[in-house]
Parts: structure tokens; C-alpha cells; sequence
């Protein structure tokens, strides 16, 4: 989500500090930054990293150990708040529900019907994939280049275990409500807006307090 602010420009590292630049970036990913303020925390990494690169330094000369420089940078940095959370969030949940809705569009009863299969499958990408992601990127200076390998495949596990072991507690066809849909594509850009204005305001008293 950082697609407001130019790309971070990685290309004069090397293979070692490219290597070393993504691994802290993944992990700080997970920390729950404020994304303006990573932003800005990777660019001073990377500065870092090519003035250190320059002196034949390598990355362990540099950062140590690498976990608790980030951790000590995540200490100070600016964190997201409950506000900016509720916003990315709930409005990520709206939009979930609404590609339901257009899952299920062909359906002309004025409701939209899944079956509990469908419905916890559908559930389980959308909580399973960002958590996947978050698991793979905090455990990125445990398991550097196993993380992979390890998680997509449990995930992958996970989407065809789960459904036949929740469906029989659930009753057979669920249905949405089009009024609740409604809703919630009234709610999406209002929540994103929140979070959006939200993170730019901390991040400009951030800069300003500085």
C-alpha cells in the first residue's frame, strides 16, 4: 500500500544488501508502521546501505543483528492507529463482501445464496492470504528462505481441510441480504477515506514534530 510515494530504487545493492534491504523490509512490514513513515524508515535503510556498500562494509558490519535493529527502529517509529486499522480494515472487509455480491450476481431472487462450502472458502482467502502473508513476512529472519515453502503449502492445506470440517455446523445455503451488500459499498469509500486522511495527518504531525 505504498503506491502514493515513488518506488523505493534498489538497484545499485548488491546481492548481499539487496538481500538483507528485503528481509528488514518484509519483517518491518509486519510491525505495524504507519506505511508513510516506513516508507520513509526504508529509504534511510537504504541510504544506508549504499553509502556502507561503498566502503566494502558488509551488511552484518552495518545493521548487526538485524531483527533487533528493526525492532529498535519499531520501537520509535510511528505506529498505525486503532482508527487507521478500523478504516483499512473494515473497508477491505466491504469490498470482500461486495465481490461476493458479484460472485453471486446471476442470482435473480433478490438475494445472494452460497453454500457453507463456498462461503468459508471465500472467508478463508480473504483472512488466510493477508495473515499468510504476515506470518512469512515476521518470521523473515527465522526461516529467511524456508518461509515460502513452508506457508503457501500450509495454506494451501488449510483451504481444503477447513471447509468439510466447519460445513456440518453451519446450515447447508447461506444467504446474504442485497440490503446488506448495499451497505456495505456505501461503507467503502468512507472507510478508506478514513484511513487514508487518518495516516496522512499523523504522518505530516510526525514529519512536523520532527
Amino acid at each position: 500500500m505504498m503506491f502514493y510515494k515513488n518506488k523505493l530504487d534498489e538497484r545499485g545493492l548488491n546481492s548481499d544488501y539487496l538481500t538483507t534491504f528485503h528481509l528488514m523490509k518484509d519483517y518491518l512490514t509486519s510491525k505495524h508502521i504507519n506505511r508513510l513513515v516506513l516508507y520513509d524508515i526504508l529509504e534511510d535503510i537504504l541510504v544506508m546501505a549504499l553509502d556502507n556498500q561503498q566502503r566494502n562494509l558488509k551488511p552484518k558490519e552495518v545493521f548487526g543483528d538485524y531483527q533487533q535493529f528493526c525492532d529498535e527502529i519499531s520501537r520509535n517509529a510511528v505506529k498505525e492507529t486503532t482508527i487507521e486499522k478500523v478504516g483499512l480494515y473494515g473497508g477491505l472487509l466491504c469490498i470482500f463482501i461486495t465481490l461476493l455480491f458479484l460472485i453471486g450476481i446471476f442470482n435473480n431472487h433478490g438475494e445472494i445464496r452460497f453454500t457453507a462450502d463456498e462461503l468459508i472458502r471465500y472467508i478463508l482467502t480473504f483472512i488466510g492470504i493477508p495473515m499468510t502473508i504476515f506470518i512469512i513476512n515476521r518470521l523473515s529472519f527465522r526461516l529467511e528462505f524456508g518461509r515460502y515453502a513452508i506457508m503457501i503449502p500450509l495454506y494451501a492445506l488449510l483451504i481444503c481441510i477447513m471447509p468439510p470440517m466447519l460445513s456440518p455446523y453451519l446450515p447447508h445455503s447461506i444467504i446474504i441480504p442485497i440490503v446488506f451488500i448495499g451497505i456495505c459499498i456505501l461503507l467503502t469509500p468512507i472507510l478508506l477515506y478514513l484511513y487514508f486522511h487518518t495516516q496522512h495527518k499523523n504522518y505530516f504531525s510526525y514529519k512536523e514534530a520532527a
